[in-house]
């Protein structure tokens, strides 16, 4: 959001199903980005549409990590994670935690359960 504040001018911003999506365009060149920031699953979901090559590498370099289910579903019961899950919690599975849970290593993977102090219970749901 740094770089968009700082290096991009609002050309428009409509509602988009309740939600506000903001257009911008660079203040030097023809780069374009359009996006909207929504709360969910306890964090912040941006979705985003850019040709931005300085967007696109800052997104890549920072690692961003979701909010891990115990979080985003503090009720829910850990054995019954993964597997054939329906709502909310399959969409979240789906689109956000898996995609970037099965690209972390064992290492990568340990680190982020400590990170987010994961239970045991947690730890073994997901292994």
């Amino acid at each position: 959001m740094t770089i968009v504040e700082h290096d991009f001018l609002a050309e428009a911003q409509k509602q988009f199903h309740g939600v506000a999506v903001v257009q911008k365009k660079s203040a030097v060149g023809d780069a374009r980005v359009c996006f909207q920031v929504t709360e969910e699953f306890g964090g912040y979901v941006v979705s985003l549409v850019t040709d931005s090559i300085t967007i696109l590498d800052a997104i890549d370099q920072s690692r961003f990590a979701p909010p891990p289910p115990w979080l985003a579903f503090e009720d829910y019961n850990p054995a019954w994670w993964g597997g054939a899950m329906q709502g909310a919690q399959a969409y979240y599975n789906d689109h956000y935690f898996s995609p970037f849970f099965r690209c972390l290593d064992t290492e990568q993977k340990k680190a982020y359960c400590v990170r987010f102090g994961a239970s045991t219970e947690w730890v073994e749901a997901l292994v």
